[in-house]
This record gives C-alpha cells, structure tokens and sequence, in this order.
C-alpha cells in the first residue's frame, strides 16, 4: 500500500509541473523567483566582503581610514536583519582582536547595531536596586 502511494506521489510530482503555468522569473516582485534568490545570494556575497574589506581596516594607521571604516560598518548593519547580523558576526571576532583600537571599534559598532533594550521606567527602579 505504501509503495502505490509512494509511485503515485512520484507521477504527481514529475506530471504537476508540466501542468502549470511557466513561471515568471523576469520580474523582481517575485518573493520567490529564481532571479530574486540569485541576486539576494550575489548581494550577500558582496556585502560580505565589503565587511570583511572593512573590518580589516579598523587598524589602519589613519584615523580618517579607521573612523570611516566604523561609520560604514553601522550603517551597513542597520540595513536590515541580515546586514545585522553579518556585521555582527564579523565584529565579535574583531573584538577580540590583538590590537586596542579594533578591539574598541568593534565594541562601538555592535553597541550601535546591537543596542540594548530599553527598560521602561516603572521597572527600572526594579532592575537598578540602588
């Protein structure tokens, strides 16, 4: 019984897409469209080397170089959830780098992506006993 149940799911999956209309991969309002996959992947490869470009300049022995390269890094990290966490993710292994100043710079970046909650100020004599 299960091995005809098994044939029968088989049939239906190779005849179904046949059955339905082709779909359209040209448009980029597609959540789901093959272009859009392919692009978000080239988008989040560069995105991760434009990071890693970056964070390997936090150390530069010019202060406009290291100041910029931090600017940059939070504004990408506050693109979006993703951006978020690919700067966060390459800032926490910065942060424990050898030399200070990544190590301070990586530490700024994820208090400004990451920053933390807010208590609301009927708890905060709670969560600060004094």
């Amino acid at each position: 019984m299960l091995g005809q149940f098994r044939t029968c799911c088989l049939f239906a999956v190779l005849l179904l897409p046949s059955a339905l209309p082709a779909e359209d991969n040209s448009s980029s309002d597609g959540a789901f469209g093959l272009r859009d996959r392919i692009m978000a992947k080239q988008e989040e490869r560069k995105l991760a080397e434009e990071t890693k470009a970056l964070a390997g300049q936090l150390g530069d022995g010019d202060f406009r170089v290291r100041e910029n390269c931090t600017l940059k890094l939070i504004a990408i990290g506050k693109r979006n959830k993703a951006a978020r966490n690919l700067v966060g993710n390459r800032m926490n292994a910065a942060r424990r780098h050898r030399d200070p100043e990544v190590s301070e710079r990586a530490k700024r970046v994820l208090k400004a992506i990451f920053p933390p909650p807010k208590i609301p100020s009927h708890l905060d004599a709670i969560a600060r006993p004094s």
